[in-house]
């Protein structure tokens, strides 16, 4: 899979948004996956969209993406996606 940098679909996400990434022979779900977050990251969409990776619906070699826009406070975003994590609670300032 290869990004397509003419590509401008993702000017009509929104919430719930389906996107079909076709993959190669040989290419699998993972990849498809790590494909989908390179294109948001390509498109500095990282911060806007993201999907949810366990509802990745298969169709051969065919992957179907539920687009989701993030909205709210960027910290719980980041939480909600696993891609930060939550601070140690520092005991000693409890006192």
């Amino acid at each position: 899979m290869e990004i397509d940098k003419s590509f401008k679909g993702y000017k009509s996400w929104k919430e719930g948004s389906k996107q079909t990434v076709i993959a190669e022979p040989g290419e699998t779900k993972d990849d498809a996956i790590q494909f989908m977050h390179a294109h948001l990251d390509h498109f500095n969409l990282r911060g806007e969209f993201t999907f949810n990776a366990g509802n990745v619906v298969q169709n051969g070699n065919e992957f179907i993406f539920t687009i989701n826009k993030l909205g709210g406070k960027p910290r719980v975003n980041r939480l909600r996606l696993g891609l930060g994590v939550q601070p140690e609670i520092d005991s000693a300032s409890k006192k």
